[in-house]
């Protein structure tokens, strides 16, 4: 009767070492990764790799929507996210006027 219960109690260990991740993050499905937020402790966020970052600072011209297309598991929302954490044009969503065009020069109150 005790081995019974040793073996049960066994095999649900393993399942619980099986589903526990790192307290940092996780990727148990292989396509996303979250951590949790350092400031908020019930709050998750998306993990991005030093790669990907490397890629949303290459290609700021693009929009969240193209550099999300191109980082599996991310959704333009998260690349935007990203993008301002980073200090980056959030993925050319939000680009500054043309120099010398007329939005350039107009005042910013006027602007629509």
């Amino acid at each position: 009767m005790k081995l019974l219960s040793t073996h049960k109690l066994l095999s649900v260990l393993v399942l619980l070492s099986l589903v526990a991740t790192d307290g940092r993050t996780s990727n148990l499905e292989g396509t996303q990764a979250y951590r949790q937020a350092s400031s908020r402790p019930r709050v998750s966020e998306v993990v991005f790799s030093s790669q990907e970052e490397s890629l949303l600072r290459g290609q700021q011209s693009d929009t969240a929507h193209m550099l999300a297309a191109r980082l599996p598991g991310k959704t333009p929302f998260d690349v935007q996210k990203r993008c301002i954490e980073l200090g980056l044009r959030c993925g050319g969503d939000a680009k500054a006027p043309a120099r010398n065009s007329e939005k350039w020069r107009a005042p910013r109150h006027d602007r629509a």
